[in-house]
């Protein structure tokens, strides 16, 4: 479980990556200020229902899963209509919080 505040105030409650697979992320914010209808939508089941079969690491472990207009992969997940900053801020988060200096490959 990841517990972070970001900058309006939003909460990851986790970021599930994987059952012994790559094709499993999931994403879940339980607290967050972002305005419904826009970055709010990060609640919306419909865009959680995007994020399972997408890849979270290329074959040398780089997270490559990211949040893009326009998906064309494996790694990308649909942007959220009318909250780039939002979008953004995700596809961010992820490379943090899976990446290689937190998890203490570096």
């Amino acid at each position: 479980m990841v517990d972070v505040e970001g900058v309006s105030g939003n909460r990851c409650q986790g970021v599930s990556t994987w059952s012994g697979r790559n094709d499993r992320p999931r994403l879940t914010y339980y607290e967050h200020g972002e305005t419904p209808g826009l970055g709010g939508e990060v609640d919306n089941p419909t865009w959680k229902a995007k994020w399972p079969g997408r890849r979270v690491f290329d074959s040398e472990w780089n997270v490559k899963l990211q949040v893009t207009k326009n998906p064309v992969g494996d790694f990308d997940v649909d942007a959220l209509t009318g909250a780039t900053i939002t979008s953004t801020g995700v596809s961010r988060m992820l490379k943090f919080w899976l990446g290689a200096t937190v998890m203490g490959i570096t």
